[in-house]
């Protein structure tokens, strides 16, 4: 699922949190997801700080809606969340067509954006207290961010490229189904020689986003515009207020999902056991995650 989220999505620091169900935490061995979770607004602070240097009464501002968000997201989320993984594992038990693989991302999709909304919630009325000193040095970090993406997803060039991003791709997917064949990793190549502009795409997005919500920083502040921006920045690609880009990402979206569908239907009897294990494990943490420590 994280394959579906990361290699479309714009992440950014509260969604990183909030989505890690599905995202990171996914990838971390089991015994580890609750301290993961738990350290949960120890994370935001950290990467909120990497964009911007707050003072002491914005990190108490911080502290007080991370606090909220983190409560909403234990009772109200991960309950969703395990149900999804438990909702793919069922399905991976047998080989899915494309209508099916559809369904499953488009429940990521749902989740993504329900989480944007209440982040947006939130942290909007955080933004109205940003300094200018405070939007230069988003503004900069931004640049950073961005030069860091080029270095890594297009300055190589193309062969490079997709290279880079069928192994990061195929090792994603080889973490729930283990290791794939040479035919299997052609298949997740073709995808990515299908879309090989894709990156370059993402880039005029992730700046188009960033410089709205820069501009939005400046003037009267208004909370509708910020919050507006904000939104726009957190739901990209899934629901980019730009329709050139929501094409971009529906072609992109339909390559993804017929690959997946391939490689669903060619996956041996280990590794879709591999899967179904490891998506009913995860499903398993999350719901005891619903609970507090000790409960």
């Amino acid at each position: 699922m994280k394959a579906v989220c990361q290699d479309m999505g714009v992440r950014w620091f509260a969604m990183a949190i909030l989505m890690w169900a599905i995202g990171a935490c996914s990838f971390v061995p089991e015994s580890a997801i609750r301290l993961t979770y738990d350290r949960a607004d120890w994370l935001l602070k950290r990467k909120v700080n990497q964009y911007v240097d707050l003072d002491t009464q914005q990190q108490e501002q911080l502290r007080v809606a991370g606090d909220r968000l983190h409560a909403w997201h234990r009772t109200s989320e991960l309950p969703k969340y395990a149900e999804l993984l438990e909702r793919a594992a069922e399905r991976f038990e047998a080989p899915m067509g494309e209508r099916e693989v559809q369904t499953l991302v488009n429940l990521v999709h749902e989740r993504w954006a329900t989480g944007a909304r209440v982040v947006v919630a939130e942290l909007g009325p955080l933004l109205t207290t940003v300094t200018a000193e405070q939007r230069t040095q988003a503004s900069a970090r931004f640049a950073r961010d961005n030069d860091r993406f080029v270095k890594a997803h297009i300055a190589p060039g193309l062969d490079s490229t997709v290279s880079a991003r069928t192994d990061r791709l195929s090792d994603q997917i080889e973490h729930w189904t283990g290791k794939l064949t040479s035919r299997q990793r052609d298949i997740v190549r073709a995808l990515i020689r299908s879309t090989p502009d894709f990156p370059a795409v993402r880039l005029v997005e992730r700046r188009r986003v960033q410089l709205r919500l820069e501009r939005s920083l400046t003037g009267d502040r208004d909370p509708k515009i910020l919050n507006a921006a904000l939104l726009d920045l957190l739901v990209a690609p899934i629901l980019s207020s730009e329709p050139a880009y929501r094409v971009a990402v529906s072609r992109y979206e339909a390559e993804l999902v017929r690959m997946l569908t391939k490689l669903n239907l060619s996956l041996t009897p280990k590794q879709r056991e591999n899967a179904v294990e490891r998506l009913r494990r995860v499903a398993l943490k999350i719901r005891e995650l619903a609970l507090p420590a000790g409960a």
